[in-house]
């Protein structure tokens, strides 16, 4: 039983470690790039200002072209975290995370950033920023953090 269960467990883990990459994009599948996008909806929701939301600034695209830059080991190691987050969603809402509503999402990370596990915050973290960077690097958005860095912020 217990080598059924470690066999299925890594299985699944080496389908995440090496899912293909679909087009348009160079690394990421249609799934992981709608796990950036609805990650990016979730921490940077519409309205307000700037009044664009996470939803709207191409994080996949992004995080796909970041991707580019990376060994290949941390490119699957991304990849891989992005699914676990993902399918770790199913724990508490029998869904994806990708599917979710997005104050449901914005909850959930939350809870994640909040983790008693410094590596589960870190692991979290590590996608929170390369999404953060996608959300306040965006033509529409960089203007608003050009005031307080220039770096990268259009000075």
């Amino acid at each position: 039983m217990a080598v059924a269960c470690a066999g299925g467990v890594g299985g699944v883990g080496w389908s995440w470690w090496s899912a293909p990459a679909e087009a348009p994009y160079r690394f990421l599948s249609k799934e992981e790039a709608a796990f950036c996008v609805a990650l990016a909806s979730a921490l940077y929701p519409p309205g307000g200002e700037p009044a664009l939301g996470g939803q709207d600034v191409g994080a996949d695209r992004f995080v796909d072209a970041v991707m580019g830059s990376m060994p290949e080991f941390q490119q699957h190691g991304l990849k891989l975290l992005m699914h676990a987050m993902d399918n770790g969603a199913k724990l508490s809402d029998l869904r994806s995370f990708r599917v979710l509503e997005r104050d449901r999402a914005e909850q959930l990370v939350w809870s994640w950033l909040e983790a008693p596990l410094a590596e589960q915050r870190s692991a979290v973290q590590s996608l929170v920023l390369l999404v953060g960077m996608a959300y306040t690097t965006h033509p529409e958005i960089a203007p608003f953090f050009s005031r307080w860095s220039g770096c990268g912020y259009g000075l």
